[in-house]
């Protein structure tokens, strides 16, 4: 008979919030998506299934302590659960940070993905709108802020070099590159015994260590600062 009373009840409730309830999957789906999408275009670890589980997951989450504290009449703080998907999410969030000898990568990505944690709270607790006007303000953060820290601090922490080197060797550096996550390069072949690899990589904590390093690998005939020849220097 419990079974029955649980089966009767979730059919009231889906009966009475269907709209409440197909708006909160609708717009977790479409503030993860978007930021997935976000993320995922530039090769980073958070895709839009991560994302779109994380907002969907949040979500529910709110939406339960809310079931239970006013739905079902249980004692308790409806907040609860949602200060808990706070507090875990960052372990989710941990596991997309790299860190190499010369490189971190991944901290945008895991503040992206506790930035989907407090969207769900919005959209469990029936601010959808909010949430997707959040998403939007987080999706022009990620397009816009990147360009902005390469314009200030391009000259510091960005790396833009063409590495010139042995055939045979080439997929030995870009495994290196991999190594240290540095991701933002391309290779192109130059003649029959040479081709270039062409680095394009910001956040770098030692720009001049890895140049130095490179410049030592084997195979490896030249680093070319693209940056200092367009200067003229």
């Amino acid at each position: 008979m419990m079974v029955f009373d649980a089966l009767f009840k979730d059919l009231q409730l889906v009966s009475h919030d269907w709209v409440d309830l197909v708006w909160m999957m609708i717009s977790a789906l479409v503030c993860g998506f978007l930021l997935g999408f976000e993320r995922q275009r530039k090769s980073k670890p958070v895709g839009i299934l991560t994302a779109v589980l994380v907002t969907v997951g949040s979500a529910l989450f709110a939406k339960t302590g809310l079931l239970l504290t006013a739905g079902a009449g249980l004692p308790g703080d409806a907040t609860r659960l949602a200060s808990m998907i706070a507090s875990g999410i960052g372990f989710i969030g941990a596991g997309a940070i790299l860190r190499s000898q010369y490189n971190v990568t991944g901290l945008a990505s895991a503040a992206t993905i506790w930035g989907l944690g407090a969207l769900g709270i919005l959209i469990g607790t029936g601010h959808g709108l909010v949430a997707l006007l959040a998403a939007g303000v987080f999706w022009m953060l990620l397009r816009a802020v990147p360009e902005l820290e390469h314009f200030l601090f391009r000259g510091k922490f960005c790396l833009h070099a063409t590495v010139v080197v042995e055939r045979g060797r080439v997929s030995e550096v870009c495994a290196f590159l991999w190594e240290n996550q540095i991701t933002g390069f391309s290779t192109n072949p130059l003649d029959e015994e040479r081709a270039e690899i062409r680095l394009d990589e910001c956040g770098l904590e030692s720009r001049g260590g890895i140049v130095n390093v490179l410049r030592g690998l084997g195979g490896v005939e030249e680093v070319v600062d693209r940056r200092k020849v367009a200067r003229g220097k």
